[in-house]
């Protein structure tokens, strides 16, 4: 055998693995949309476990250590594909620089003009746990888009300390520019972090960020719909069955947009990413963070999810934070995530209270643990699992793992929710922390 035909061979072998991993997120589809349309032509009782009513579900004592995902239990209903949405994936990544005799990094800046009377422009990054007693004097300079310095502010900070004890965070500085003329912020380009004090070898400067603007309020365009912002991934992931799962299964519930932050990832379950943003459907952004793994919370999820959150105000109403192993599914005939916060609102204004004074849902989570086993049967029938369609079916974690633990945590621990963007000021993973 040459070695021409060695190497036409291997690289077919790579299109032929693209083109299953293609065909394999296509399948999966079709079997979430024609297996949820036969679902809703059959009376309740007849439905899949993940389908029934809340009081259908087995609480089960977890064993100990087990970790699963969150879930609440639902029925479903069809999206259309959104056309190709620009979240400027491209500009960002992470840069650093020592300022104040300390590394610090950031991903990413925004113009927040939506208060004129006190807009800023937002730095989110990253630094040393301990550095915040030391960033009471930290400035910005503001630039023109030629680099020309356009003026010098003071900024505050707020940072996310972590309960793991990592010597590094999330970190927020806001450059004030509420003493500034309107055609300074119009014309502001760039941002750059330094000290006050004179620079040296341990005091230089954060190189420029580009300075992004949030879009344009449009209510016609962003009412009703939903994004979902997804967390960066741990380890080298790579479940592309699970991957397409999840964005089908957030489809169906209604949302519209998804934006991932790619870490080490998998070459199959980055081929699924790659097939969903040609489609339009996901946005997908380096994250190349400059920490080890235990040296900084999560992989700086904060700052992704603030990141996320200022990328989407005024595109969308409503903003979902998960992992892709965690769904919120409503209950009692309600089919879609809208639906249910429609449902909420009628009894908000049911208490004479205004509903678009809401910044966030809250949901109280449980665990649906793997190690309570898959359904054995299909549709309450045992035996029936034997079609090709109900294998496949109870392959889908949403749909085989129906035991849940038996209590739901506190709120505020493991909680979900669903953010209105253009309400909140600050997010973490569990609760949101300020309303805009």
């Amino acid at each position: 055998m040459s070695t021409l035909t060695r190497e036409y061979i291997l690289h077919s072998g790579k299109v032929l693995a693209c083109a299953q991993t293609i065909l394999l997120a296509i399948l999966l589809a079709l079997i979430f949309h024609v297996s949820l349309f036969q679902l809703r032509g059959r009376r309740s009782n007849h439905l899949p476990q993940i389908f029934q009513p809340r009081d259908k579900y087995v609480d089960l004592k977890p064993s100990q250590g087990s970790i699963s995902m969150e879930a609440k239990a639902a029925s479903a209903s069809n999206t259309l594909t959104p056309p190709m949405l620009n979240l400027d994936p491209t500009f960002d990544d992470w840069i650093g620089g020592k300022v104040k005799g300390y590394r610090i990094f950031a991903f990413s800046a925004f113009l927040d003009i939506r208060n004129t009377s006190a807009p800023y422009i937002r730095v989110l990054g990253a630094a040393p746990t301990n550095y915040a007693p030391f960033a009471s004097d930290i400035l910005c300079d503001v630039f023109h888009e030629d680099g020309q310095l356009l003026t010098t502010v003071s900024s505050k900070i707020r940072i996310q300390i972590p309960f793991n004890g990592a010597s590094n965070c999330s970190f927020f500085f806001e450059c004030d520019l509420s003493s500034r003329s309107r055609p300074i912020w119009q014309t502001a380009q760039w941002v750059s972090l330094k000290s006050s004090r004179p620079p040296d070898q341990n005091n230089t400067s954060l190189p420029k960020l580009r300075i992004h603007r949030l879009a344009v309020p449009n209510p016609a365009d962003s009412d009703g719909k939903f994004v979902a912002c997804i967390k960066p991934f741990f380890g080298l992931w790579n479940s592309p069955f699970a991957l397409v799962e999840f964005i089908e299964m957030y489809k169906i519930l209604g949302v519209s947009h998804f934006v991932f932050y790619e870490t080490s990832i998998g070459t199959e379950a980055r081929r699924v990413l790659k097939y969903y943003e040609t489609k339009g459907l996901i946005t997908l952004f380096r994250w190349t963070l400059p920490y080890g793994r235990n040296d900084i919370l999560h992989n700086a999820h904060h700052t992704c999810i603030n990141d996320c959150k200022m990328r989407v105000i005024n595109r969308f109403e409503f903003l979902v934070t998960v992992d892709v192993d965690e769904f919120l599914l409503p209950t009692n005939g309600m089919t879609t995530l809208y639906d249910l916060i429609q449902e909420i609102h009628k009894k908000e204004q049911a208490n004479n209270r205004n509903p678009s004074f809401i910044g966030a849902y809250t949901f109280l989570n449980k665990f649906f643990f793997k190690e309570f086993g898959k359904v054995e049967n299909i549709d309450g029938e045992p035996g029936k699992a034997g079609k090709i369609e109900d294998k496949l079916r109870i392959s889908l974690s949403t749909q085989a793992y129906v035991k849940r633990s038996p209590s739901f945590f506190p709120y505020r621990r493991r909680s979900k929710y669903i953010a209105r963007p253009n309400g909140t000021d600050f997010l973490t993973v569990h609760h949101t922390a300020n309303f805009s």
